[in-house]
């Protein structure tokens, strides 16, 4: 760390810690007991107070070798985890809150003020506000938007993993998301019902957010065709994707000609 700060290189790391690695029921865990579950919960829990450890070492470090004023920290996730909420586990099938909101903590004293923002934001919005907040003026994100100093009312867009025909829309309290083993869409009311357990009977708001679905989903296939592309299936990045589950099929493959595998990431997420 301390031969990295004071140069134009980013410090960027990830911590994994195999969550069911040894666990029996890895394979088995739809039919757990509640026993069973909540032994699971447990070990979830383990691993993130163990991220939370490491993170906190190395945010110790940094901060005794660069300037506290002017350092930007972002902390984040790609997904949550569903511990049965709706009658399953794990994630990539479904877009219910438990696996599509996750933690973004962001320290930039000269560009954010201190506190909670309750205005939803979304992954692809990272790296649109880091290019904010360092000037960088030709930073090229189609989707993302900077959050600094607040973030913008919108409507916000998920997709599934494996499934990315599977799309979801919120605007921060109502949200319309696919029905699990089902064909349709269901909408909530985020506000009163945070859990997403009991759908909504406004078919005026639900067919209008079906079109902003809809509509998102043609300018995206717009923007894919507009861009040329690069093949990195077969690249050691395109290896590590597929073994971490982001390329499942021939439209992961490619990257914009412009784009680093991190965008490619944030895409998808």
């Amino acid at each position: 760390l301390r031969s990295l700060v004071g140069s134009e290189m980013c410090i960027r790391d990830r911590w994994v810690d195999p969550k069911w690695a040894g666990y029996p029921l890895k394979d088995n865990l739809h039919r757990a007991t509640p026993e069973e579950r909540i032994a699971a919960k447990e070990r979830y829990d383990g691993e993130v107070r163990y991220v939370d450890d490491a993170v906190g070492r190395v945010l110790d470090a940094f901060y005794r070798a660069a300037d506290p004023k002017t350092a930007v920290v972002i902390i984040s996730s790609d997904h949550g985890e569903e511990f049965w909420e709706h009658g399953g586990w794990n994630h990539g099938h479904t877009l219910y809150n438990e696996l599509l909101r996750v933690p973004l903590i962001v320290r930039a004293p000269t560009a954010l003020p201190a506190g909670r923002e309750d205005r939803p934001v979304a992954t692809v919005d990272v790296g649109a506000t880091l290019a904010d907040i360092c000037g960088l003026t030709n930073f090229n994100s189609p989707q993302g938007l900077s959050f600094a100093p607040r973030p913008q009312r919108r409507f916000l867009f998920g997709t599934g993993i494996p499934n990315a025909a599977a799309a979801a829309v919120t605007d921060g309290r109502y949200k319309l998301t696919p029905a699990p083993h089902a064909d349709g869409y269901q909408l909530y009311d985020l506000v009163a019902d945070p859990g997403e357990t009991r759908p909504l009977a406004d078919e005026w708001r639900r067919a209008r957010y079906a079109d902003l679905i809809a509509n998102w989903r043609k300018e995206n296939a717009e923007v894919r065709e507009s861009l040329a592309v690069t093949p990195i299936g077969r690249s050691a990045v395109g290896q590590d994707l597929r073994a971490l589950g982001y390329i499942q099929s021939v439209s992961y493959t490619h990257l914009r000609a412009h784009e680093t595998p991190e965008h490619l990431v944030c895409r998808l997420l």
